[in-house]
């Protein structure tokens, strides 16, 4: 009961602040978020259908919202339910590392943003590994709108869950009543 009362009380103080706005923060309106029947918008492993792995100290961007498929990337042969339409801000996804060549990290990143000091999944050489994360993704409707860097030789899978976008509003018209 505590353990939830304070995660409770953490939430609170977290949404009460605009020091931990990092996406969708405005004074208007805020990122929504939508979740969606898990779905693969990518896997670099070519016996999966993807372009290869990440290169050691190397940076690959991926689409991750606005597609009609996926499998250019060796994801899947839908949209996976990512609205083109949405102005999508971020996406949660799994992101799993297959066999790294050497110990290190991956960082996830919008595209067209400056790598940040933050490590997204931590790994072995040799491991199956993955981490759930919400990335904030470049908006423009270009892709790769998702890039991610790897300090070793790697296959990277991302499984999309859900995104955040700003809210649609509501098509409503205002009408005389009738007399």
């Amino acid at each position: 009961m505590m353990k939830k009362l304070i995660f409770l009380t953490a939430a609170m103080l977290t949404l009460a602040s605009t020091a931990f706005a990092q996406f969708g923060y405005s004074t208007t309106s805020d990122a929504v978020f939508t979740p969606v029947t898990p779905c693969r918008l990518f896997d670099t492993r070519t016996s999966q259908g993807g372009t290869g792995p990440i290169d050691a100290a190397g940076t690959k961007g991926f689409a991750v919202w606005g597609q009609t498929s996926y499998t250019a990337q060796g994801g899947a042969a839908t949209n996976c339910g990512l609205d083109a339409a949405a102005n999508t801000e971020a996406v949660a996804v799994n992101l799993t590392v297959v066999l790294p060549s050497a110990g290190g990290f991956i960082t996830a990143y919008p595209t067209g943003a400056a790598l940040p000091v933050a490590a997204t999944v931590n790994f072995n050489a040799g491991d199956i590994k993955g981490n759930f994360t919400v990335v904030k993704v470049q908006q423009t409707g270009t892709a790769p709108n998702l890039n991610i860097y790897s300090t070793s030789t790697l296959d990277v899978v991302g499984d999309v869950v859900g995104y955040f976008a700003r809210p649609k509003g509501a098509n409503l018209s205002c009408t005389n009543p009738p007399e």
